[in-house]
Formats: structure tokens, sequence, C-alpha cells
């Protein structure tokens, strides 16, 4: 478990809507009450310059997607069954049709809860409020900063992926040349837990990108990575993934790390560079440093080293990480050796990614104190049964 922190005597999420639930519902008329809601959210930069009835169509989509997406489908992919019923978020709904109204659900918020169950009602409300508003920000933030439109929002952040504007901003900087080929990579995995990467091939090279120790393996292909090669001559090609973090890893982080701001999350949006060995790793982390990064953020993350900066690291998982410019932003970038890309995406270890943000969830300001919070849910998600049950729950659901 993480080392012990300060925590917050009541969950923050509600608090980032007190104002607006009380502002938006002291007007009886809708029209002016939309219009109370579409001011406060530009005040907060959280949508762009349009007309009232279409930023109350925006947060209402929002909302309704935390209310019958986000919230189902995290809640199934990181908690057990018997924990899931105390927290009552129904399964994904199969209609398409679901809408929630934000007016409506405010005006339910204002009411004085009688009882455990109002007092839970009024909290979801406020809860699922905040979260609409702060994923309409971190949307709209995409939009402006023209990195996305509406549709490819929602098609690319499923996928995490901001290829196209990455490969140009890296081209421009000199750090990548020559063509790019996208590929999937075809992997072997230890037959046995936890199913750590053997050996990695590219299609169209003789020699595997990685080779590590014989034996029985599983084989599969990954999701597709850029293969580019770097300005440096005596490199050979390297690979490259494009990152995003979700719209609930975001929330997550934010409260984590207590920013003040989605948008201030560091690395919402990176690049890692894959590398053959560790020579080559350290070249190219040297090179792309001097070529696009800050300076600073640079450390070579080692859990044993980085303890007080990221508790919930896998001990044996090396990144060496940077900050970068990316247009008006900043991005993470991240350099790691192959294998360990690959079990990270896919072993049964402490290094994979649903596990590590399982751990994080489960800290004591992580996502789920915020999201189901012990007084109202009865969890205790500190607790090192609870602990354990989320870890062998995402760990089964990983199995092969």
């Amino acid at each position: 478990m993480a080392p012990e922190q300060q925590r917050s005597p009541v969950p923050r999420l509600p608090r980032l809507v007190h104002d607006l639930i009380d502002d938006v519902s002291s007007v009886q008329r809708p029209g002016e009450a939309r219009e109370r809601l579409a001011q406060w959210l530009r005040s907060r930069h959280a949508v762009g310059g349009f007309q009232p009835e279409t930023v109350y169509a925006r947060y209402a989509f929002e909302l309704t997607r935390v209310r019958h997406e986000l919230l189902p489908s995290n809640v199934e992919r990181f908690v057990p069954p018997e924990l899931r019923l105390r927290l009552g978020v129904e399964p994904r709904p199969r209609r398409k049709d679901l809408a929630e109204d934000p007016l409506a659900l405010m005006r339910d918020a204002l009411i004085d809860p009688q009882n455990a169950d109002e007092k839970r009602r009024q909290f979801e409300i406020q809860r699922d409020l905040a979260l609409a508003y702060l994923a309409l920000w971190l949307v709209t933030d995409a939009e402006l900063t023209g990195k996305l439109d509406r549709a490819r929002w929602d098609q690319e952040r499923k996928t995490e992926r901001d290829r196209t504007l990455f490969l140009i901003h890296l081209r421009k900087r000199g750090v990548i040349t020559g063509d790019v080929r996208t590929v999937r990579l075809r992997v072997h995995l230890d037959a046995e837990p936890p199913h750590r990467c053997m050996r990695i091939d590219l299609p169209g090279e003789r020699e595997p990108f990685y080779q590590g120790k014989a034996g029985v393996a599983q084989k599969r292909k990954t999701r597709s990575l850029d293969v580019v090669r770097l300005g440096l001559p005596d490199l050979p090609t390297v690979l490259l993934m494009p990152r995003r973090k979700g719209v609930l890893q975001t929330i997550a982080k934010m409260l984590l790390q207590r920013l003040d701001s989605p948008l201030n999350v560091p690395d919402r949006r990176g690049v890692r560079f894959i590398y053959r060995n560790e020579r080559e790793l350290e070249a190219g982390s040297d090179f792309i440093g001097r070529k696009i990064c800050l300076g600073l953020a640079h450390k070579s993350h080692l859990a044993t080293r980085d303890l007080p900066v990221n508790p919930y690291a896998a001990p044996n998982l090396r990144i060496v990480k940077d900050s970068a410019a990316f247009y008006d932003r900043t991005m993470e970038v991240q350099h790691v050796l192959g294998n360990q890309h690959v079990d990270i995406l896919y072993s049964l270890g402490l290094e994979q990614f649903l596990l590590y943000h399982g751990r994080q969830y489960t800290a004591p300001d992580g996502l789920f104190m915020e999201l189901f919070p012990p007084t109202i849910y009865g969890v205790d998600w500190e607790h090192p049964q609870v602990q354990l049950r989320v870890y062998e729950h995402i760990r089964a659901s990983l199995a092969p």
C-alpha cells in the first residue's frame, strides 16, 4: 500500500460544482438556466463559444456518457462482483437513446437528504455533474487546440492515439527522418505466468527486434505501432507509440496529484519510444532530449529510486521520462525497452498497466476514494483484503 498521505475529509469532486448547482437552480425559466450553465462553463474554459442550447446539449452528452459508459465500464474492469454490488453502478445499457437532463439533476441535488439513500443519491448527482464538467473541459481543449474534432475525439479516445500530429511535430523538429511504417508486432510470451516477453519480431525483418530466453511461448500480435528512424546515422529503427490518457485516467491523476485542472496533468499526452537494447535506449533518449525536451522532468524511472515520486510503480520497470513542448501544450516523452513495453501491455506482472491503475485507484487519494467514498458506500479501498480482491479481479480478466 502507498505511504500515508494527508486525506481530504470529504470527497473533492462535489465541491467543483456546488456553486454551479446553486446558480443554475436559482432561476425558474429553462432558457435562463441554460444560459447560466453556459456562462459558468465558459468562465472556466470548459467549453468554446457556442450558443447556450449547444453548450447544454454538449454537457448533457458528457453527463450521459459518464453515467452510462465511463463509470460502468471502469467499475466492471477494476471492481470484483461482490464489491460492485455495493456501488450501485448499473451495467452498461444496450440502449443508445438514453439522455440525462442536467437541470433536473441539479434541482434534485438541492433537496435536503432525509436518510442514507437520499444522501447517497445527492452525492452521486454532484459527483456525476463534476465528472461531466471535467470531461467536457478535456474535449473542448482537444477541439480548441486543433488536435481533434468532436467525431474524431469520440473515435480516438478509445485508441488513445494522436498519431498524425505527433509525427508531424517530431519530423519538423528533426527527431525522425525518412518513411514511417505502421506494423503490428509479433510477440512471444512465456507460457508460464506472469507471461513476460521472450521475443519480438518485426514484419519484414529477418532478425528479431528483441530476443530473450528460449522456451515454450504463447504468440500474439500487438496493436499497431510506427517503425521510425531517428535522425542519428548509427542508430537502427525504433518503435513509436503516441499515448493519451483517457478521461477518467486523467481525472484520477488530477485528483491524486491535487491539481486544479485536468489540463495540468503532465502526462495526459505523450509519446513512447521503444528500443531493442540498453545501448540504443541511452543513445536515443539523449538525442531526443537534446532535440525537443524541456529538461524539466528528466528522470530514469526505476521504482527503487522513484518511490517518493510514484509509489505505485512496479519495482522491475525502468522508463526514462522527460517532458517536451507539443504545440502550446506539453507532452511526456518515454523511452523503454521493447520487452518491457510488451510486458506493460500483456504480462500479468506488476508492471501491467491495468494492475498499475488498480494500485493508483485504491490509494488514499485515489479515484475510487473520490468516486465511491467509504463513508457512503462502505468499501474501505485501503484495506489490504479489498486491494487484494481488486488485484485478483484485474489479473483474472487478463489471463489468456
